[in-house]
């Protein structure tokens, strides 16, 4: 036995998908954006301050459409994020991305019904 199943109409939907997709990516591009920014700012505010170089080095970087990521390119933050055995971890990216993940989520969920209103 089988079911088969037909849309008619399935190009008129994928068409107005896709319209609906590229009128809403600039949108949640900008959101992610922010969303980034804020997550970066907050990993600078949290970061261990001995020279400040750790700090500087947080930075935003685009990585496609809509998607970002936040990172330290000094090459000791690894050992400060997560610790080592001769030195307590000192969080500063994980925090940040936890205490700003649920931001993200609703400035793109708000970009969306914008949208669609």
């Amino acid at each position: 036995m089988s079911v088969v199943v037909e849309v008619e109409g399935d190009l008129e939907i994928e068409r107005r998908l896709t319209q609906i997709q590229q009128r809403a990516l600039p949108e949640v591009d900008l959101a992610m954006r922010a969303g980034a920014e804020q997550i970066a700012w907050d990993a600078r505010r949290l970061a261990p301050v001995r020279t400040g170089l750790l700090r500087s080095r947080i930075i935003v970087r685009a990585a496609g459409a809509a998607r970002y990521h936040v990172a330290s390119l000094a090459r000791y933050s690894l050992f400060v994020e997560f610790g080592t055995w001769k030195m307590k971890a000192r969080p500063f990216l994980r925090p940040a991305y936890y205490a700003n993940i649920g931001r993200v989520r609703m400035l793109v969920r708000r970009a969306i019904q914008d949208l669609l209103e």
